[in-house]
């Protein structure tokens, strides 16, 4: 302990690349303990102390912070023993045939530090005192909440580490994990993974996408957390349309660019809700939503069109190479060119540029705009709403239309989104991490397999309802294709007749209200307060999986066209996290000012040039030598 905190300040007062690099040889080699050569450049230097100092002080915790203990464990540098304090003598053989099966305990029980989400409980269940941690307590699990809330989450959890005092057991996001590995505050769970620790129930889940989420976890051929997955379906990018416009108009739905540019032309000049008022406009799309990140806002959605769609981490394969998913200019240049031209004949609504997400929603469903590009959900919980106020409201959610660039509509649809569950390095029972992950996987994740007085009991029931999201330490749990799948059973009973009783218990109250909502959906006047609450319940499941003209109907036109490519969602480096949101910005403010006419489409190619001097090139060799490190 003497030693480390002489270094620590020794680091602090170092003022030379040369003095801190020879000094953090000597105790730590640092190359080897995630901070490679490129972070010793005189423009990382600074970056190098900060992570030398982190560094230090997550050494100094796991000294004299004692958490995720086993009673009568003996006390052991995490990093140093590969985070391998086992309870009692197990061997990994017998530990992990306890940490696969939720009903087997540890002989020896262990302490967990937690931070929780906003959980809502029932009746005289609290945070401190509940089903689930009763349900730990049997296992041998001591579970002490540190606190609840899910408000900055990721600024929180980053703030607790400084104090010292961060959970056990939390999830990041990418570059959280990045950077949280940097700095050796997650522990190394490669043995555990390697020696048979996830339960069937976890294997059928991560196996979903033949556990390509999985192997985007490995840093320098180690794991250090197991990934939060989603459905592909999810992100599918659609062309959402009023399709009461279409029939007021004669129109059909429009399959290619010059059906799509027709239709909104006609939906802006030809008074589509017969109004007798020039108030619409064909097509709007998310101008303030200028850094985007990894989600499926903002202008560049709606480049799926022409087969692109550049923002953030998307990255696609062309002849087994590694592309940013904007770089082809050919086909943005076009869809500039198009956008462009319905910017100036007033098709596209001029007020764009400063419309979110709530605002696009709200203009289609009060219509205003009768065209917008989204995911299977964006009208989701506007729809009831929408249709008390316009009884006449109906929509469609289309694939996008093809165009000479993108002859078949292709679109891009992004790989499982790369959250990953870890366990702190301070952490002398790693194991546990998949203890708690089998019993998420055991009691939320496939409740269709447990009684419904268990699932209600470990799922927030509400009102004697499921919910299916879990007060468990891991949380809720996004099954992989479990939308999809409901989509499949549950619109063709409604459609051609079934009862509820004929699918999974777990999907038999949607059902029950989305037929009410069906059965009612312009007879709202005569239904009480409670059957209008159930009607509006109803609505929100019919515009998930009602017919095949909902989102997830959009949803699987796509799949089942196999007209799209996965676009990838690297694993971020130390290029990413310093030059990504500049690089969204740059971006962003280069499309919209193109939209608008303050420059002529073929200025994309020299944007692409400035977005690879920026930052983009570096981004894209990390991401190719990522790449072919997943082969």
């Amino acid at each position: 302990m003497y030693r480390i905190t002489n270094f620590l300040n020794d680091i602090i007062n170092m003022q030379t690349q040369s003095e801190i690099r020879a000094h953090s040889h000597s105790i730590f080699h640092v190359e080897n303990a995630g901070m490679t050569g490129h972070l010793f450049n005189e423009e990382g230097f600074s970056m190098l102390r900060k992570k030398l100092i982190s560094l230090v002080l997550a050494a100094v915790m796991c000294l004299s912070v004692t958490a995720c203990s086993s009673s009568g464990s003996k006390p052991a540098d995490a990093q140093a023993e590969g985070n391998a304090s086992r309870n009692q003598e197990l061997s990994m053989e017998e530990l992990a045939e306890i940490c696969k099966d939720p009903a087997k305990a540890f002989p020896n029980p262990v302490t967990l530090k937690i931070g929780f989400g906003n959980n809502t409980y029932q009746g005289e269940e609290t945070l401190e005192k509940n089903a689930w941690n009763d349900l730990y307590q049997s296992v041998g699990l001591n579970v002490e909440p540190l606190y609840q809330s899910s408000e900055d989450y990721t600024a929180k959890l980053k703030e607790m580490v400084m104090t010292g005092e961060y959970p056990d057991i939390f999830y990041v996001d990418l570059n959280t994990y990045v950077d949280f590995i940097g700095q050796g505050l997650i522990a190394d769970i490669t043995e555990y993974y390697d020696n048979g620790f996830l339960s069937d129930y976890a294997m059928q889940y991560l196996s979903s996408d033949d556990m390509a989420t999985v192997k985007k976890g490995y840093i320098d051929g180690k794991i250090y957390g197991i990934p939060q997955m989603s459905d592909t379906e999810n992100s599918a990018p659609l062309l959402w349309i009023r399709k009461d416009w279409l029939d007021n108009l004669g129109l059909s739905a429009p399959t290619t660019m010059e059906e799509f540019q027709e239709v909104a032309r006609a939906f802006t000049f030809d008074d589509p809700d017969g109004n007798g008022i020039n108030d619409t406009y064909g097509f709007s799309m998310r101008g303030k939503d200028v850094s985007t990140g990894m989600g499926s806002s903002g202008v560049a959605l709606n480049f799926n069109m022409v087969g692109q769609y550049p923002t953030g981490l998307r990255f696609i394969v062309e002849d087994d190479q590694i592309q940013w998913a904007g770089q082809n200019s050919e086909k943005m240049i076009y869809g500039l060119e198009i956008f462009q031209n319905m910017y100036e004949e007033g098709t596209l609504d001029p007020n764009f540029v400063s419309t979110d997400d709530a605002a696009l929603n709200d203009a289609f469903v009060s219509g205003q705009v009768g065209m917008f590009m989204g995911s299977p959900w964006s009208v989701v919980g506007s729809y009831g709403d929408a249709i008390l106020l316009n009884p006449d409201f109906e929509c469609e959610a289309l694939p996008c239309p093809s165009s000479a660039v993108n002859p078949e509509g292709g679109v891009y649809l992004p790989s499982s989104s790369l959250v990953y569950w870890c366990v702190s390095s301070k952490c002398q029972n790693p194991e546990a991490l998949f203890k708690v992950y089998n019993m998420a996987m055991n009691y939320v994740a496939y409740a269709n397999d447990l009684t419904k007085e268990e699932a209600f009991k470990y799922n927030i029931g509400v009102n004697g309802q499921y919910t299916g999201k879990g007060a468990s330490i891991i949380g809720a749990i996004d099954m992989a294709h479990y939308n999809y799948t409901c989509w499949q059973n549950e619109h063709s009973l409604l459609t051609e007749g079934g009862e509820a009783s004929e699918l999974p218990w777990t999907e038999q109250q949607q059902f029950e209200y989305m037929k009410f909502f069906a059965e009612n959906r312009n007879n709202t006047t005569e239904l009480s307060e409670e059957e209008l609450n159930k009607w509006k319940t109803g609505a929100t499941y019919y515009c998930i999986f009602g017919n095949d003209n909902t989102g997830y109907g959009g949803a699987d036109k796509i799949m089942a066209r196999k007209n799209y490519n996965e676009a990838y969602n690297a694993i971020p480096g130390p290029e990413m996290t310093a030059n990504l949101a500049n690089l969204e910005t740059l971006t962003a403010q280069t499309l919209i000012g193109i939209i608008t006419g303050q420059a002529e489409p073929d200025s994309y190619n020299a944007f692409l040039e400035e977005w690879k001097a920026k930052g983009g090139q570096d981004i894209l060799e990390t991401v190719t030598q990522w790449y072919a490190g997943q082969k």
